[in-house]
């Protein structure tokens, strides 16, 4: 069933220049949470809309466990009866804030607190219809990706909507990413979940789209009592990204990183360490990094991308998308790391984070992928969540 009709967005138009240009300020907040004024076209915000209004009615499902994002319609991921996962609800849940939808964003955050395993303070990562709305857990274990994303998405809801317990809900998930999902020690890398043992294979295993600097550095701001912890992830796996890019010029980077515990240091995958034989390719996690990239440079700005360390790897993926569509009008589905396409295919999992760098960045060439992106609109619920969370933490 669809959600309800949309609440009063929190961000607003303020007027509209005779250039047909839409000012607007968005739902975030003052203080430590960046917050900025932004120039769009009419037709920007108008595909934004679009996006969103298809978005919120294909996929968001009300449950008498709350609402749920569902990941799975099309049913081509196992098991078939799956219907969520965490990933998809912090997703939904940042969707929500940065639309300025308060109801919304409940109704995720305790669908979320319904699925928590108490053990780890983090949630199981896949849900299960197993019929008559009986949902259930596949797995106790977590994903990092998604508990991040929420915690993320609840301290930018507190800027929004203060005075709701926000905070101290998303400190309390810091406290458990810092203790299940991220390597204790001198690495200080996310894993992939809170199945990562002390002696576990998955504890040398790092995914590439975990590397989420704005969400680090977010973390380092608001979670006080362990900002030198997020400090050093933060640091930590910029110098990754760097390592990535001495070894791999075009800055592609793999899904999955295996830690060398006698160099101590990440190196790509070779073959399957974890999902499947491209773990060591760019393919369907590491897609998901140029948004994120793209997102920190937007929410701290040009001179914090260069005093992190991160912007000769922006500028390698610059180069390399600026390529791609100068000499094939696009960006295909999957690479290897020197730049060889996998699939004569493409998708907005692939071209809206590549678009939203792009545009970050200043390039020529990102109003001519912006095309290419509206031609692939209203695909699945992978594709559409990431094209509608590109555009709204880069616009």
């Amino acid at each position: 069933m669809p959600a309800a009709a949309p609440s009063e967005r929190s961000s607003c138009v303020l007027h509209r220049d005779d250039d047909d240009t839409v000012i607007t300020i968005d739902a975030g907040g003052t203080s430590q949470v960046p917050s900025r004024s932004t120039r769009v076209t009419r037709a920007q915000q108008s595909l934004v809309d679009d996006v969103y209004k298809k978005w919120k009615d294909t996929y968001l499902q009300k449950t008498p466990q709350g609402l749920l994002v569902q990941y799975n319609l099309a049913h081509d991921s196992e098991p078939k009866n799956a219907v969520t996962t965490s990933e998809s609800i912090g997703y939904g849940m940042l969707i929500s804030v940065l639309m300025g939808e308060q109801e919304d964003f409940s109704g995720l955050l305790d669908f979320y607190r319904n699925f928590v395993n108490p053990q780890f303070g983090l949630m199981k990562w896949q849900v299960l219809d197993n019929g008559n709305g009986h949902l259930e857990p596949s797995s106790i274990h977590s994903a990092t990706d998604g508990d991040m994303d929420v915690a993320y998405a609840l301290f930018k809801a507190e800027k929004t909507w203060p005075g709701k317990g926000y905070k101290e809900t998303a400190k309390g998930i810091c406290k458990a990413l810092l203790t299940h999902c991220i390597k204790a020690g001198e690495s200080h890398m996310p894993m992939t979940g809170d199945d990562a043992g002390p002696n576990d294979y998955n504890r040398l295993i790092s995914r590439s789209s975990d590397w989420m600097p704005a969400h680090f550095k977010l973390f380092e701001q608001e979670d006080a009592d362990n900002a030198g912890q997020w400090k050093a992830t933060f640091e930590k796996t910029n110098a990754a990204y760097q390592r990535n890019l001495d070894q791999h010029p075009t800055g592609l980077l793999a899904d999955f990183y295996m830690y060398d515990e006698s160099h101590k240091v990440y190196n790509a995958a070779t073959g399957r360490v974890h999902e499947k034989e491209t773990d060591g390719s760019y393919w369907f996690n590491a897609c998901r990094v140029p948004w994120r990239l793209a997102a920190y440079w937007k929410s701290y700005g040009k001179h914090a991308v260069e005093q992190s360390g991160l912007m000769p790897t922006m500028e390698a993926l610059q180069k390399f998308f600026e390529k791609e569509v100068l000499s094939h009008g696009q960006v295909y589905g999957g690479y290897d790391l020197y730049g060889n396409r996998l699939n004569d295919w493409t998708s907005n999992s692939f071209l809206a984070p590549a678009w939203c760098l792009l545009k970050v960045m200043g390039s020529s060439k990102a109003d001519d992928l912006e095309q290419k992106v509206r031609e692939h609109l209203h695909d699945r619920y992978y594709a559409d969540s990431i094209l509608l969370l590109s555009m709204l933490e880069t616009q």
